[in-house]
């Protein structure tokens, strides 16, 4: 169950944010007072793994806090829509009876006053539901049940059977871990447990089923965990009084999260603080000749209380150089009576030195690294990450470091983060990046905004200032690829790059292609703009950047201004994609299988295919053009398409096509293709 886009309103300095795509990393840039925070914490108080609570006096907009305080409804704070893993959507269609693409996404919602709803935002079951403990949705319908008169000895069997049922399923279903397989164990199959056509009976076997189902998603949604404070380590630490700490519930601010952070370290090396400060005791008397026996066994004591550390101190520098590249670092254990030292050298400073007097960022890193690392494993298997301002004392180095952690996290959590710094912004993954500011003109002026549009449409300067972080990362990637020796590759727009990027990663991923070069793709905003941005990263050594361009009018017009003006006499360097796939005005989408295409369309259209008796992955044709298939569907069934609707299937492509779950049988002409188009892109480098 993953989580596939939220919204945010009614909350703090949020009016509405419009629905938020995410990612499996998603990064909300902006500036400082933005709004940043407020967005990561309504999405943490839909669902905390701990805290969280609301507090309806800092939550609610102030605005409007003398309407909403004493108001009988508050108002909905935060929406998340979920994509159902295939086998959850399976067991969903099979006990309502809808099709697996209408009830593969839900829908959740939070209220100010913690109440909680459901529905499925692509099917035509309307109805939306309270989502409610699981014993009371099953004594709400026993009582219905009993409120219905039967005229016939089989409305009464019915009846009956269905108040037997749910009493025996009830307990079952709380106690086991897969709660929708149970459901469906004992309510799917399609004779309504014998009912006749008492249509009383059924309305509330239809509407227990579906209020189950709401109670059952929501426990399978991820929590969230907020981090705002990462617990940095000390170098010196008391051990009775981290004991003391580990079992106690009550802590609070910057003792609970170092107290957090020593119970990972601790639990990442394999120590108990019981035992290494037990190891160290000494008796009271140890130059008494009849304490010889205890000494022995004191120093024995000790010396494994050293193999101990030392053990420990080897684990940890291991595993911490995989991911920190600022140095070399060693990190050395400590153990004198009741205290406890945490030492580190490197290559540079081989002298051992206190951890506190080492640099800020190391310090924040090895604490960031120890909490995700072991709580990610653990505790907080599949939450949701909300990272507020990460790195913030880390080297730039070092910040591009933190978003490859990320990445690696992401394999088991859903990571949110927020920051104004472009070096936490990855130039091949601008996908990814949600600018936040706020309103400064109109009606809204003060609020906060979100918007996935890194280019600026309105003359709003929180937005102009919110997205330089995003202008900057660029910037600094082509400056990084040209001193690197990286080929950029320019695109017209966003679809080409994740498209691109996606089957760079696929090639290299299966040992198909090996570039000499990286290949860094540059969105342009479409062919009308590549003149502009040639200049800008044109290489010192005289050679400019490979061109790609769509087959269309636009494309060609613009190859050819290009080949009789500033690429005269390097023609080559401009790559049109008809030339690739063999096809006359093909476009990136072009590149892509039908098969797959399809997939990513019929879930981008959703709820606007309703009414359509035939299928989109009926309707495509493997030898049209893909967008002008989708452009002609949609005119002929009368649908509008979505202001971006190529961004968003091209997402959900690079999605699928990088997932663990696709399989890439009957492609391998277009994997030739591929091939033969990052061939020329080595050949061009």
């Amino acid at each position: 169950m993953e989580l596939k886009s939220f919204r945010v309103r009614c909350f703090r300095s949020i009016k509405d944010t419009g629905w938020i795509d995410a990612s499996r990393v998603t990064a909300l840039i902006g500036t400082n007072e933005s709004g940043k925070s407020n967005v990561l914490l309504a999405l943490w108080k839909f669902k905390p793994a701990r805290d969280g609570a609301i507090d309806l006096l800092a939550d609610c907009p102030r605005s409007i806090y003398h309407r909403i305080k004493d108001s009988e409804q508050k108002p909905t704070f935060v929406e998340v829509q979920y994509e159902l893993c295939e086998s959850d959507a399976e067991t969903i269609s099979d006990l309502v009876g809808r099709p697996e693409q209408e009830v593969s996404k839900v829908q959740l919602s939070r209220s100010l006053d913690g109440t909680l709803r459901f529905s499925f935002p692509d099917s035509c079951i309307e109805k939306e539901m309270l989502v409610k403990p699981i014993s009371k949705v099953a004594k709400v319908a026993i009582g219905k049940l009993d409120s219905i008169d039967t005229n016939t000895d089989r409305d009464s069997t019915a009846k009956a059977n269905l108040q037997n049922t749910i009493k025996d399923a009830t307990s079952r279903i709380q106690e086991t871990a897969d709660k929708l397989a149970c459901i469906r164990e004992f309510f799917g199959n399609e004779s309504r447990l014998g009912s006749s056509e008492d249509t009383a009976i059924a309305a509330i076997y239809d509407s227990f089923l579906l209020e189950l189902i709401a109670s059952a998603v929501y426990d399978l949604a991820p929590h969230s965990v907020y981090y705002a404070n990462y617990g940095n380590l000390d170098s010196e630490i008391y051990l009775p009084h981290v004991i003391e700490n580990l079992d106690r519930e009550d802590l609070r601010g910057v003792t609970a999260e170092k107290t957090r952070t020593l119970r990972v370290l601790f639990e990442f090396v394999k120590l108990k603080p019981i035992e290494i400060r037990d190891l160290g005791r000494e008796s009271e008397y140890p130059n008494n000749p009849s304490q010889d026996e205890q000494i022995q066994i004191e120093a024995k004591n000790k010396k494994e209380r050293d193999i101990l550390l030392q053990s420990a101190s080897t684990s940890l520098t291991q595993d911490f150089r995989d991911w920190w590249r600022q140095g070399n670092h060693r990190f050395r254990f400590q153990a004198d009576g009741n205290h406890f030292r945490i030492w580190v050298s490197d290559d540079v400073r081989p002298e051992d030195v206190e951890l506190e007097s080492r640099s800020a960022g190391l310090q924040w890193f090895l604490s960031f690294f120890l909490i995700f690392l072991v709580e990610c494993k653990g505790s907080l298997k599949n939450a949701i990450l909300l990272l507020d301002e990460p790195g913030v004392s880390l080297h730039p180095i070092a910040q591009e470091d933190l978003s490859g952690f990320f990445d690696k996290l992401s394999e088991d959590n859903q990571v949110f983060y927020t920051s104004h710094s472009p070096f936490l912004i990855n130039a091949d993954q601008l996908d990814r990046v949600r600018t936040v500011y706020y309103d400064d003109v109109g009606e809204d002026k003060g609020l906060t905004k979100v918007s996935a549009d890194l280019r600026v449409k309105e003359k709003s300067k929180g937005q102009i200032k919110s997205i330089y972080a995003v202008y900057a990362a660029l910037e600094i990637s082509v400056s990084k690829s040209l001193l690197l020796g990286s080929s950029q590759i320019i695109v017209e727009g966003p679809s080409d790059q994740h498209y691109l990027s996606a089957i760079k990663s696929f090639l290299i991923g299966r040992g198909l292609v090996k570039p000499e070069r990286e290949l860094l793709f540059l969105p342009t905003g479409g062919a009308r703009g590549v003149k502009a941005v040639v200049p800008i990263i044109a290489g010192r050594d005289g050679k400019l950047p490979i061109i790609v361009l769509d087959g269309d009018d636009p494309g060609k017009q613009t190859a050819k201004r290009l080949k009789g003006d500033l690429y005269a006499g390097q023609t080559e360097r401009i790559i049109s994609l008809s030339d690739v796939v063999g096809v006359d005005e093909a476009e990136v989408e072009d590149l892509i299988p039908t098969r797959l295409y399809a997939w990513a369309v019929v879930r981008m259209l959703g709820v606007l295919a309703y009414d359509v008796e035939e299928e989109f992955t009926e309707y495509i044709n493997e030898d049209d053009p893909n967008v002008e298939q989708v452009e002609r569907y949609a005119k002929e069934y009368a649908i509008d398409l979505p202001e971006g609707w190529k961004v968003d299937v091209a997402k959900r492509v690079k999605e699928r096509l990088l997932s663990k779950k696709f399989t890439d049988d009957d492609m391998e002409e277009e994997v030739v293709v591929w091939q033969k188009l990052f061939e020329m892109f080595n050949d061009e480098a």
